[in-house]
């Protein structure tokens, strides 16, 4: 992919809820293997001129594990303790390279165990998740 830097100011990045899939899904990609690509990603946003703290990533939510059992099934593929360990890279990484960082795994579980519901379906966010 090209990035045109001329009007790009800041740069998201938000990913992982997917790659955080338990081992033996075909979704799931490995820690490291995660690390690896958020590295690259961070790395080719600042190669092509965007300064790392102008760099946001975003650490994937936590997931309502009961809500993902009506939609799904009992059979999870998505456990947040696996989760966690995604949102913790992520953080890890932002550090590591200097960029701006929004930990949504804590909000997110701050928000839950305050009585909030801000999913759809456990894992995908409604208006008030949105918000």
């Amino acid at each position: 992919a090209v990035v045109s830097t001329q009007s790009t100011g800041m740069a998201t990045v938000w990913f992982g809820c997917n790659d955080a899939v338990i081992p033996g899904h075909p979704q799931h990609v490995p820690l490291e293997q995660f690390k690896c690509n958020l590295e690259r990603i961070v790395c080719r946003l600042a190669a092509e001129g965007i300064q790392p703290g102008n760099i946001l990533v975003l650490t994937p939510p936590t997931l309502n594990e009961e809500m993902l059992d009506v939609k799904y099934g009992p059979e999870r593929i998505r456990l947040n303790t696996v989760t966690a360990q995604y949102a913790q890279c992520v953080l890890r990484v932002a550090e590591e390279r200097g960029c701006q960082a929004c930990d949504l795994f804590g909000m997110f579980s701050n928000a839950v165990e305050g009585g909030a519901q801000p999913f759809t379906d456990g894992l995908h966010l409604n208006e008030q998740g949105e918000e």
